[in-house]
C-alpha cells in the first residue's frame, strides 16, 4: 500500500513481463493517493521527476480477510476496484 504526497506527475509502472514494455500500465499518482498492488504477480516501480523528495508510507500484507475487510471498508461508490 502507499500513500503518495507531491508532485503530480509522478508515475506508478506495473508490468506483467519485467521485459516485456506492451505489459506496462502506468497510474499517474496523486497527493493523497492509495493502491494495493499484487507483488507477487506484476513488477512495479514509481517514476518521479526532479530533484524534489516524493513522500509515501509502503506496507507490505499478505493476503487474508482482515485485508479484504480494510479494502472493502475503504472503498466508497465513487472509488472503484481497478483490475489490471
Amino acid at each position: 500500500m502507499a500513500e503518495i504526497q507531491g508532485s503530480c506527475e509522478s508515475v506508478f509502472i506495473l508490468r506483467e513481463d519485467k521485459d516485456d514494455p506492451a505489459t506496462e500500465t502506468r497510474i499517474p499518482l496523486h497527493p493523497g493517493m492509495q493502491l494495493v498492488i499484487d507483488t507477487e504477480r506484476l513488477y512495479h516501480v514509481v517514476w518521479h521527476p526532479g530533484p524534489r523528495p516524493r513522500y509515501a508510507l509502503i506496507t507490505s500484507w499478505e493476503s487474508d480477510d482482515v485485508l479484504d475487510s480494510w479494502i472493502t471498508a475503504e472503498l466508497t461508490p465513487e472509488r472503484k476496484l481497478a483490475s489490471i
